[in-house]
């Protein structure tokens, strides 16, 4: 396995994945707008050197070249300009222009790099790749000028929220993202 930045050729894979974390977060855009075009939208965005590296950031977790997981996140300054990067592409596809894919109060507190979506795919759960992910972000955070690391973990997913406990994340707030609960969890790095 190999953690790297995410490359232009790499958004189909990743959009594949970030997928997973829109329906399991049962995002209202996914019964808004027609699938398949919301999917392609996304991915342009994710092929913009601005969502992948400059703006954001992704990094990928490649096994024998295919994408396994990702990490997307950026500074959280940039969270409005994420956003609207995330949507440019909606009118271009056929969907209604909006700001954000999601439906949330800024949960992004100053002075951190915001763990937008982790995510592994299926069939490498267990692996190792989301501790993998996990322990490649103080670098990407760093590069920021962060001094911590924060996430957003649903109440109901216990299973992350020991992952991020157990590498040193602790609770600072609570959150509501898509009529869900969530935990903000944060690391010094």
């Amino acid at each position: 396995m190999i953690i790297r930045q995410a490359e232009e050729d790499d958004a189909q894979q990743i959009m594949a994945l970030f997928h997973i974390i829109l329906k399991e977060m049962e995002v209202p855009l996914l019964k808004q707008a027609d699938d398949k075009k919301l999917c392609k939208a996304l991915e342009r965005s994710f092929e913009t050197p601005e969502c992948r590296k400059t703006l954001a950031q992704i990094i990928v977790a490649d096994v024998s070249g295919k994408v396994a997981g990702i990490a997307f996140g950026y500074p959280n300054e940039n969270e409005h300009k994420v956003d609207s990067l995330l949507c440019r592409f909606f009118p271009s596809v056929g969907l209604q222009k909006r700001d954000s894919v999601y439906d949330q109060d800024d949960s992004e507190l100053p002075d951190e790099w915001y763990l937008d979506s982790l995510v592994v795919s299926p069939k490498y759960r267990g692996c190792g790749i989301g501790t993998a992910l996990l322990k490649a972000l103080p670098k990407v955070a760093h590069k920021r000028n962060k001094a911590r690391i924060g996430l957003d973990v649903d109440v109901k997913n216990t299973k992350a929220e020991h992952l991020y406990r157990h590498l040193g994340f602790k609770g600072s707030s609570t959150c509501l993202i898509d009529a869900h609960e969530y935990k903000h969890l944060q690391i010094a790095v």
